[in-house]
């Protein structure tokens, strides 16, 4: 897992979705921002068991198959 350090933490209290999330690039960024991942969705089987691994939040999958 990498760890980012971002002290200026100007989204802390924001909650954002992660479509497409691949291994969670995005998510990394956010975070490091201050805010917080809610959602996750990626449909490579792969690529979803790396974000698992760096986030420890499970991608759901085909986001066309998720129910609202």
């Amino acid at each position: 897992m990498i760890n980012i350090e971002n002290h200026d933490k100007t989204l802390r209290g924001y909650k954002f979705i992660d479509l497409f999330a691949g291994i969670g690039g995005f998510h990394y960024a956010l975070k490091s921002y201050g805010a917080e991942c809610v959602f996750a969705s990626e449909i490579d089987k792969k690529a979803s068991e790396t974000y698992y691994i760096n986030h420890q939040l499970r991608p759901k999958g085909d986001i066309t198959e998720v129910n609202k």
